[in-house]
């Protein structure tokens, strides 16, 4: 009961309903379906949530280590999540740069994260990370050769995005991300070795039609998540991409105040 209320002072009313009938749910969907593979959901949510927390524990420990660290966030602005920032718990002198597409709170810089080198000096970083922001880049790939340029060796990149998750911020809804993705975007080429990768918060996609063939007990989940260490400089006669959002997209990301 303690923890309950604890929740609602720190979330509001309408995340701690949201959160008790997610609960309620995922009870009821245990009872009506439980899960064919023969490991007990629970036991699965358990093991996902100790993952997640292996890798942000190592992030913040691993941030902590550097002196006066220089910290970029792309996908900044506090609209509808938590802040990074406020996660790594740092009280030691720092530098913080918020980087969103739109102007709001807790953004620095306005610019788009596909262009980062020409807001930013090369190998400036120590420290890169991005929160619900990669299944709205409309070319991730792009983007991990821009971190690569303004993060210093040895720098630290988070990101946490979604691997099952509705669609939102339509029209700029564009990916959905599994653990073995970073291993595609997180290599020897791109300049990153992998030091941590999982998936968060089990969950089940159920059609609205009956779907032949499709089992109603895959493995899906809500979150992806990976912490990755700049090894070098990305292969530039091996990695070219000179096409802009521009000449691709014609709508702008969407802005909700």
């Amino acid at each position: 009961m303690r923890k309950g209320f604890g929740y609602l002072r720190k979330h509001g009313i309408r995340k701690t309903v949201s959160r008790s009938l997610l609960e309620l749910s995922m009870r009821l969907d245990r009872t009506i379906a439980p899960d064919c593979s023969g490991r007990p959901a629970i036991s699965a949510m358990k093991d996902s949530a100790s993952a997640n927390k292996s890798i942000i524990t190592m992030f913040k420990e691993q941030v902590k280590q550097i002196e006066n660290p220089r910290i970029l966030e792309l996908g900044s602005r506090a609209v509808t999540k938590e802040s990074l920032r406020d996660m790594l718990e740092l009280s030691d002198p720092y530098d913080y740069v918020g980087l969103d597409i739109h102007q709001g709170p807790n953004v620095d810089i306005v610019g788009d994260a596909h262009e980062l080198t020409r807001l930013f000096q090369k190998e400036y970083f120590d420290v890169i990370m991005s929160k619900a922001i990669f299944e709205h880049l409309a070319m991730p790939w792009k983007v991990v050769l821009e971190i690569n340029c303004v993060l210093r060796q040895g720098g630290l990149l988070f990101i946490n995005t979604l691997n099952t998750y509705p669609l939102h911020e339509r029209p700029w809804d564009f990916w959905r991300f599994s653990d073995d993705a970073w291993k595609i975007l997180l290599n020897d080429h791109t300049g990153f070795e992998i030091l941590s990768a999982n998936l968060e918060f089990p969950c089940k996609v159920v059609p609205d039609m009956y779907v032949e063939g499709y089992e109603m007990n895959h493995e899906a989940y809500l979150n992806a998540n990976a912490l990755a260490r700049k090894i070098d400089n990305y292969s530039r006669d091996n990695l070219k991409w000179g096409i802009s959002i521009k000449d691709i997209l014609d709508s702008d990301y969407p802005k909700h105040d």
